[in-house]
């Protein structure tokens, strides 16, 4: 299998350098080619589209990463950027504007534009570098399963197999009414969530409860972004006692954790604080609060991220009879957490990220929900 090419694309002639040689410390990553800046990248891709990800700063003279991204869509290049942003609160709002252009994933710089720190995110980048590199890999040349261990060594597997049954078959023996779908997402999420949520209307009868593994100053940003793109839906970042309703979307806050409870027939979130869990907010926590307080009157989904956060939790809200769905892998940005759920025999169905909407609204529908018509 060839290394995963990498164009470096930062004004700062110092981070190009260190960047480069951070990814190049991974066998399997050839950091290719540097850029100065949008204008530069843009000239490059245009002679050679023989890239697999680009490493792609914001702050950047003559043309910066907003421009290059704006442009960049127009050559029709399947290449993923990863954009590299500082933490402030104002890097949060440019890279959830560059989300929105089109970028893949994010990394945080810890110590702003020239970050002499930036070995401190090394698995970080080389983890997403890895994740996106082989799904545009597997475009342009056969490789074999591989999967990337937490060691980020590349090892083969072999494939999961699962046979969704039909829709009407699991609704005979799961006759629930759900009050909440909660969803445990992490690498591949932002694009994930949007392409859901470009496919829910405004008559979706069931509130959502995302926990998507993101950094704490970025979640308020990420929720901001998804409510001026789906203005039709009540999209926020969550509140403690927010309630679950139809039309409403809640995103976890970055660094804290989502629950779900009910009293006396009302749905609402908590936000809370608990160090024991490895992911803030945690999949796991999300889904086992659902099984425990909603009980099978539930949907959760597993979708697209690396490691098994979720799996744990999906299975307990499996066996209380709610119904449970996992991302499939070819629509998977990284199958870990799917397929942790699936081997845990956590799920009722195994859909791809385009099937996921229209078959929920075939679920509801034959659970017996309408399309809704009231506002919230």
């Amino acid at each position: 299998m060839s290394k995963v090419d990498v164009l470096v694309v930062d004004d700062s002639a110092l981070m190009r350098k260190m960047i480069s040689e951070l990814i190049g410390s991974h066998p399997f990553i050839n950091p290719k080619d540097t850029a100065i800046n949008g204008k530069v990248a843009l000239n490059k891709l245009k002679k050679d589209h023989n890239y697999d990800v680009i490493l792609l700063d914001i702050e950047m003279p003559e043309m910066d990463g907003l421009q290059f991204l704006e442009e960049f869509s127009k050559l029709n290049l399947d290449i993923p950027v990863i954009v590299v942003s500082s933490f402030a609160k104002r890097g949060a709002e440019i890279t959830m504007k560059a989300l929105s252009l089109g970028a893949k994933d994010f990394v945080t710089k810890p110590s702003g534009p020239i970050s002499l720190d930036i070995e401190k995110v090394r698995n970080e980048i080389i983890e997403k570098v890895l994740v996106w590199g082989l799904n545009r890999k597997k475009v342009r040349e056969p490789l074999p399963n591989v999967q990337i261990a937490e060691n980020l060594k590349l090892v083969e597997e072999r494939p999961v197999e699962f046979i969704s049954p039909p829709i009407e078959e699991v609704v005979l023996t799961k006759r629930i009414r759900p009050k909440v779908i909660g969803i445990g997402i992490s690498t591949g999420g932002p694009p994930a969530i949007r392409k859901m949520l470009s496919q829910i209307g405004n008559d979706f009868p069931v509130g959502i409860v995302i926990a998507q593994h993101m950094p704490e100053n970025f979640t308020a940003e990420f929720a901001k972004s998804l409510a001026s793109s789906f203005p039709h839906l009540d999209i926020r970042e969550a509140r403690d006692y927010d309630a679950v309703v139809p039309g409403r979307v809640l995103i976890a806050k970055g660094g804290k954790h989502i629950t779900v409870h009910e009293v006396e027939g009302k749905v609402f979130v908590r936000i809370v604080e608990d160090d024991s869990y490895s992911f803030r907010p945690s999949a796991d926590l999300l889904f086992d609060s659902i099984a425990t307080n909603i009980g099978k009157d539930a949907i959760g989904i597993v979708m697209t991220g690396m490691g098994s956060d979720g799996a744990k939790g999906l299975k307990r809200l499996h066996d209380t009879g709610a119904i449970t769905i996992a991302q499939d892998e070819k629509s998977s940005t990284i199958f870990g957490m799917p397929k942790s759920a699936i081997k845990a025999a956590a799920v009722d169905f195994v859909w791809s990220l385009d099937e996921m909407v229209p078959n929920l609204y075939t679920l509801l529908a034959a659970l017996g929900f309408e399309p809704r018509t009231q506002g919230l």
